[in-house]
């Protein structure tokens, strides 16, 4: 067992591997994002916090807004974001195909609205709206919304425990397997892409009269992602479960997000994400002591199926088998007309369209709308969505 230890303005940070790391380090200007509108896309929105270097081993992504001020006629604005950044990951011992490469990360959210007005000398006579979240795990984090229409000031912050204004969520870890490794002189490199949890703004200001009346609606979301530990390993073969994904007949590899429970299904213990490719197999590590917890699975598009009574021994999970049902593609783990609609906005898309990867609102390309994985939005993806209607997940 090898440890290093990297320090970051005075904070030591240990990584752990079983095969020699000798670096991990971020990409130069790697940050990407993705939004909606997507006219913001073109160019890094002077709202977005971008994510930098902090110290070798130690990095953040986060991301928010500040939007919609008026002094007279109505503002409206509403913005996703998803933002991600690429890591280069060293090592001087030569991986091979199956070699697993975990990440820890420590997590935390913050989310802000605030409401100014002035001059504003009746009542109604000028208002704001203001409203933001962050979705992470199985919840939805939000602030508001919130209109505010007399004199005067109204802030808010994200409900709950807070850190110096950020609200601390359980630790991820993220597994690759099939990675690209290059020889680089002595070491062997690849690269890997962390995501940020996805956020969600929107604000409103108004101020028909009197005259001069000012309003400003401030709206913000944001969140970091930092270093803890990495493990890189090449393990005899021991999966975490098969999963059938019905209805999908594509070939490319799909993202598995599990979130962690305690036994008793009442406090989220951690996160993960691991690939999961067209045979189904999964490697999902852990980060946490021996014990027994319910375990949530779901790759996008699918509902959520829950596991009860997981035990995990020596950081290792197995059993989790089961079929996943095709058709939730706005995500809220049910599958209904919202999905029809989707379907519907983006039939006869495929691959080569320029729109392919744009997101909307609810941060759904039309991608994600091509649920059988042939390339094209379809009737075969109205036909799963109508095989399904009606049903929910765990």
């Amino acid at each position: 067992m090898h440890r290093f230890v990297f320090a970051s303005s005075g904070i030591a940070l240990t990584c752990s591997a079983l095969a020699q790391l000798t670096d991990v380090s971020l990409v130069e200007n790697s940050f990407r994002w993705s939004t909606y509108p997507s006219s913001i896309g073109q160019g890094c929105p002077d709202w977005i916090t971008t994510g930098r270097i902090a110290a070798n081993c130690s990095f953040f992504i986060g991301c928010g807004a500040d939007v919609a001020s008026d002094e007279n006629g109505p503002l409206g604005l509403k913005y996703s974001l998803l933002a991600s950044y690429d890591i280069d990951v060293y090592t001087g011992q030569q991986p091979n195909s199956s070699t697993r490469l975990t990440l820890v990360l420590s997590r935390k959210i913050g989310a802000q609205i605030q409401i100014d007005l002035s001059h504003a000398s009746e009542p109604g006579g000028a208002f704001g709206t203001s409203k933001a979240e962050i979705q992470a795990d199985k919840e939805t984090y939000s602030v508001g919304p919130r209109t505010h229409s007399s004199m005067g000031n109204y802030s808010q912050d994200l409900p709950g425990p807070l850190e110096d204004g950020w609200k601390i969520l359980p630790d991820a870890e993220r597994t690759w397997r099939n990675l690209n490794w290059t020889q680089t002189g002595s070491q062997w490199k690849t690269r890997v892409t962390v995501f940020a949890d996805r956020s969600h703004v929107d604000a409103f200001a108004n101020s028909p009269e009197p005259s001069g009346a000012l309003v400003r609606s401030i709206a913000a979301a944001k969140s970091h992602r930092a270093y803890k530990s990495h493990t890189i390993v090449t393990p005899t073969d021991q999966w975490s479960g098969t999963l059938t994904l019905s209805g999908f007949e594509g070939e490319r590899d799909l993202i598995l997000d599990a979130v962690y429970y305690n036994s008793t299904g009442t406090q989220v213990i951690s996160t993960g994400q691991c690939d999961i490719g067209p045979d189904g197999k999964f490697f999902l590590g852990w980060v946490h002591p021996n014990g027994t917890y319910d375990i949530f699975l779901r790759v996008r598009g699918f509902l959520w199926k829950k596991f009860n009574d997981v035990v995990v021994t020596d950081g290792k999970l197995s059993g989790l088998s089961a079929t996943l049902v095709n058709g939730d593609i706005d995500g809220d783990n049910s599958i209904d007309i919202g999905d029809y609609a989707l379907i519907s906005d983006n039939l006869g898309l495929d691959e080569s369209s320029t729109t392919w990867t744009r997101m909307n609102e609810k941060f759904v390309t039309p991608r994600d709308c091509d649920i059988n994985g042939d390339g094209v939005v379809d009737v075969g993806d109205y036909a799963i969505v109508s095989a399904n209607f009606n049903m929910a997940g765990d």
